[in-house]
């Protein structure tokens, strides 16, 4: 089959989804798993070890009294294999929320968390006023577990996560790298065919 088949057999596909999924189904993702929480050191570094393989997003809250007090969040997704050692998974921060911030600061970590033998390590890092790259000392770093794909939070891969991961691939929603299911940094079709052969 030629790859333009593929992708009209794809908007036919979704386009049907579209007729037959609730448009309650369509929601912005719900609440994910805290699996793990610390501090960036002096450098800006943080680790999370003893992980089972999986997909995880670390987040980052920071707080800054200058400029009247403000508030840096960010967030990158990830995934790594059995045993496997991921450096270098940066988080970069930008002005957040006062509530993105808390959502973060006051996660609750599960207790009944498995445990495995991989390891992601990185830095949290922001641009200052002039334009120079700083570490963030002393922020709140997360690690929660997440299913890729799963955009409207219902804890499995259906149509609806299809439709949404091609809304935003044509630019009429948001994008949402919980979609990003070749971890490419973008959201595309391919990512909703993707989830469309998983689900």
């Amino acid at each position: 089959m030629k790859r333009n088949d593929t992708v009209n057999l794809l908007i036919i596909a979704l386009v049907i989804a579209l007729l037959i999924v609730p448009l309650s189904a369509t929601a912005e993702s719900g609440n994910i798993t805290t699996l793990a929480n610390t501090t960036s050191d002096e450098n800006g570094n943080y680790t999370f070890s003893d992980l089972p393989a999986g997909d995880y997003v670390i987040s980052v809250a920071y707080y800054t009294p200058a400029m009247g007090g403000k508030w840096f969040t960010g967030y990158t997704y990830t995934g790594v294999g059995d045993g496997e050692d991921l450096t270098g998974i940066d988080v970069w921060l930008s002005f957040g929320s006062e509530s993105e911030a808390d959502a973060i600061l006051n996660a609750t970590i599960d207790p009944s968390s498995p445990s495995g033998t991989s390891t992601i390590s990185g830095r949290t890092l922001a641009y200052n006023r002039f334009g120079e790259v700083v570490p963030m000392t002393n922020a709140t770093v997360i690690m929660s577990s997440y299913l890729k794909g799963d955009l409207n939070g219902d804890n499995c891969l259906t149509s609806a996560d299809a439709l949404i991961t091609l809304e935003m691939a044509v630019g009429s929603r948001e994008p949402d790298l919980v979609g990003d299911m070749n971890f490419d940094g973008v959201v595309t079709s391919l990512d909703a065919l993707m989830i469309l052969q998983a689900a």
